[in-house]
Formats: C-alpha cells, sequence, structure tokens
C-alpha cells in the first residue's frame, strides 16, 4: 500500500500538535494517507506507546511507514531514528518507543539517526523532524538518503515485563489498558494455554482478589463478572462484562497480576 502513514502519540487531540504533524507529512508526500492509530497514549509513556504500535502495526499491510512520537526526551542526544523491518519503516525517538514494533515485523533490518535541521524546534521533533521524515519516506525517498546508518546493536531498549506460568497458574504485568477497562497481560494467548489455567479461577493484584471465569468472549459472562480471554491483539486479558476490570483491580500498567486456580 505505497504511501500509507500510520501516526501514533501522546499529543491527545486538544491541541494542534497531530494537525500540524499531518501537514509535515502531507508537504513532502502529497499523495500520501495518513492513519491515525491513536493519539491518546498516557503523557511520555513510552512503554505504553511501545505496547500499542506493536499490536497495531501487525495487521498493517507492506508497505507502510509508521511515524511513533511519545517523545519525553525530545531535543536532548537522543537519536532521531528511521528502522527497516520487513516492508515497513518506522520513525520515532530511540527511546525503545519502536522496537517492539519492529520486532513484531520481522525485526530490524537496518538503522538510521535523522540529523534535526538547524531550524527545527528543540522542544517538537515531532512536526520538524520525524514527520517530514515519514512523509519523505512515504514518497518513496531511501532511509539511506535522510539519514547516518547506525549499528542496531545501540539502540535503545525497554525493559522487559515479568512473565512467569506454570501449571495451573500465571503472573504476568500489565501491559496496557484500554478505554473500556480491560486489563491485557503481558501473557501471550500460547502461554496461557500451556499453563491450563482452569475455567474457575481467581485473579490477584496486590491485595485485591476477583473470582473470574476463562471465557472466549464477553457475551459468555453475566453482567459485571469478570473473565479472563485472549484480546485481539493475542494477550491474555481480565475483563469485566459491562464494567471495568482495571477499576475492580486498581491497577495501572506494569503492575503486577496473577492467575490462579479458583
Amino acid at each position: 500500500m505505497p504511501g500509507l502513514v500510520t501516526f501514533l502519540s501522546d499529543f491527545g487531540l486538544a491541541d494542534p500538535f497531530v494537525g500540524l504533524c499531518h501537514v509535515a507529512v502531507l508537504a513532502q508526500a502529497p499523495e500520501a494517507r495518513i492513519v491515525d492509530l491513536g493519539h491518546e497514549v498516557a503523557p511520555q509513556n513510552v512503554r505504553q506507546g511501545a505496547a500499542r504500535l506493536a499490536d497495531a502495526v501487525a495487521h498493517v499491510p507492506e508497505p507502510a511507514t509508521h511515524l511513533a512520537v511519545v517523545d519525553p526526551g525530545v531535543g536532548s542526544a537522543r537519536h532521531a531514528l528511521v528502522l527497516v523491518a520487513g516492508g515497513h519503516r518506522l520513525v520515532g525517538p530511540d527511546n525503545g518507543l519502536l522496537l517492539e514494533a519492529a520486532e513484531r515485523l520481522g525485526g530490524v533490518a537496518g538503522a538510521w539517526a535523522l540529523v534535526p535541521p538547524a531550524e527545527a524546534s528543540a522542544t517538537f521533533h515531532g512536526r520538524d523532524v520525524f514527520a517530514p521524515a515519514a512523509g519523505r519516506l512515504a514518497a518513496g525517498a531511501a532511509p539511506g538518503a535522510l539519514a547516518q546508518p547506525l549499528d542496531p546493536e545501540t539502540l535503545v531498549t525497554l525493559p522487559s515485563r515479568p512473565v512467569h506460568a506454570s501449571v495451573g497458574r500465571a503472573r504476568a504485568g500489565v501491559r496496557d489498558l484500554d478505554r473500556y477497562g480491560n486489563v491485557q497481560l503481558a501473557l501471550p494467548a500460547a502461554d496461557l494455554d500451556r499453563a491450563g489455567i482452569p475455567s474457575a479461577l481467581r485473579v490477584r493484584a496486590g491485595d485485591r482478589v476477583v473470582a473470574a471465569t476463562r471465557v472466549r468472549t464477553f457475551a459468555e459472562l453475566a453482567p459485571g463478572r469478570a473473565g479472563v480471554l485472549v484480546d485481539s491483539f493475542g494477550w491474555a486479558a481480565v475483563v469485566v462484562a459491562g464494567g471495568s476490570a482495571a477499576a475492580a483491580l486498581e491497577v495501572v500498567p506494569d503492575d503486577e497480576v496473577e492467575l490462579v486456580p479458583g
């Protein structure tokens, strides 16, 4: 799908930041199609942005350019990246934001460091560095025409979330919370199945304990009842029918959750 640019950020929609990045992309690639993957990543939460980006890009056909900006280190010495993974290009800060997505797309095949233009704002590289680069890539430019080669081994990585699965039980960090209050765990569906989590179980988070049932769909749960299912991105998730599992468990991303026999 030539000219496709996806865009994810923590900018929100109250300010002109997202619109100005669109303009900067289109200034370089007037025929580009921009798809917003979301701009409600919690401010400066690179781990949440990385999780959402990785889940999304797996569903985008190649070739595509993925622009992602969650950049608390803007203006610092951190690199501004272009990565190639499969038939995809990823553009964003070197703070771990892009790497999980690149791995989901087959791994980093090449890395380059953009040089911010002299006139770039020190506080808005989304508009002045990343978006123009994404536009040029969408218009057909090669990464090497925009940036200097970089050793992929030097890229900044994020710490992994703890995951442990054994017979009948599992423990994992909270990977993300969606707007419905569903609690996505850093526990792949295969590990959930391998652990043999029973149909009746309890979910523990700190001193909070919620009775739950393993289900395939929300419809299998009575209103207000908790369940554990595999979400649309292939992760185990704790849910409450018609309610919020995040509120019931009082968790935030990176908290630890246990699934134990009930």
